[in-house]
């Protein structure tokens, strides 16, 4: 009995150092994961130009306004315009969040008086596909005045007097960019 118990303590020994020799060669790997979410945003930022129908930077004139606040909100009025005159104010549109967008024109409404044709105020390109963080594009609203309202019939061009208003919203829509 003797043997067997120094056998079995032999045994016990044997498979135990075999333990401490397999846990000397094991390895352990681990991978520690998250995420988090950007942020969509875009701004107008710096400040607004605005230039007459030469490229000629205006200061004051007949440009009452042309500036944004709260930066999603921008403005462009003139006063005083006649037959003729033109304007353009050019805004930047800024992608100040930390993923890709897209922009494009999503909403244009124009009032005229009487409902006339064409369109007195125009808007450059509002459209940039993939535009990165920190990264910016110009858009430009143009007021123009006719002279004349051209070839139409009738007493048309009788109808553009003194004192009307027009006004022009236009709504540019931003959402993250999708390959």
């Amino acid at each position: 009995m003797k043997k067997t118990g120094i056998l079995v303590l032999v045994l016990v020994l044997a498979l135990g150092s075999l333990g401490v020799g397999y846990a000397a060669w094991s390895d352990l790997l681990t991978i520690n994961s998250w995420a988090t979410t950007g942020e969509l945003d875009a701004d107008f930022t710096g400040h607004v130009v605005v230039t007459d129908s030469d490229g000629n930077q205006l200061n004051g004139g007949y440009v009452e306004h042309a500036y944004f606040y709260m930066d999603d909100y921008g403005k462009f009025i003139v006063k005083n315009a006649y037959p003729g005159y033109s304007a353009s104010a050019t805004f930047t549109i800024e992608n100040t969040g930390s993923i890709p967008i897209d922009t494009w024109l999503s909403f244009t409404e124009q009032h005229h008086p009487w409902g006339t044709p064409g369109n007195v105020f125009t808007i450059s390109d509002a459209g940039s596909n993939n535009l990165l963080p920190g990264h910016s594009f110009p858009v430009t609203v143009t007021l123009t005045i006719p002279e004349t309202w051209g070839n139409m019939p009738g007493d048309f061009d009788d109808m553009f007097t003194e004192n009307e208003q027009f006004s022009a919203t236009f709504k540019i829509s931003v959402e993250q960019y999708d390959h």
